[in-house]
């Protein structure tokens, strides 16, 4: 995974899922926790500041920042696929989910294994690792965001 063109793609694929999921965002579903208590220019600033950061922290020397966006991309359109089903219609966010952001990353922790930079105890802490820091990072820039431009809808 040293190519430098990997970063560059993973960072494509999740400016496209962002884009996907704030063109969408009028359309989320009532109950959704980001339309429920977040508003459209707090969602634009954390969509934005996240986008910055997974595009810096993608590239191979931040190495445990890059297995753990990969991971969280990984978990994130898995989790986009399951609501979809769930829900029975389409969440924003799911096309660029199923059809980028999960066969990519697949691809790239596939090959991470087979270079033997990817073991089982590493997927496993990885695994763990990853979800908490997306929650925690979702949820700072998301306050910040509606900190940052309260009350302008």
């Amino acid at each position: 995974m040293s190519d430098p063109i990997y970063p560059f793609i993973l960072a494509i694929i999740f400016l496209m899922h962002n884009y996907e999921e704030w063109l969408s965002f009028d359309s989320m579903p009532k109950f959704s926790f980001i339309k429920k208590y977040f508003h459209r220019k707090a969602f634009l600033f954390a969509i934005s500041v996240l986008s910055v950061l997974v595009t810096v922290f993608s590239f191979p020397y931040f190495q445990k920042m890059h297995l753990i966006i990969l991971f969280a991309l990984t978990i994130n359109a898995l989790q986009h696929c399951f609501l979809s089903i769930w829900h029975r219609k389409l969440i924003p966010g799911t096309f660029s989910a199923l059809f980028f952001m999960l066969p990519f990353s697949l691809f790239c922790l596939i090959k991470l294994f087979q270079e033997g930079a990817l073991d089982f105890p590493k997927f496993i802490k990885y695994l763990i690792l990853s979800p908490i820091v997306m929650i925690i990072s979702i949820g700072t820039t998301l306050f910040i965001g509606s900190k940052l431009f309260k009350n302008k809808h």
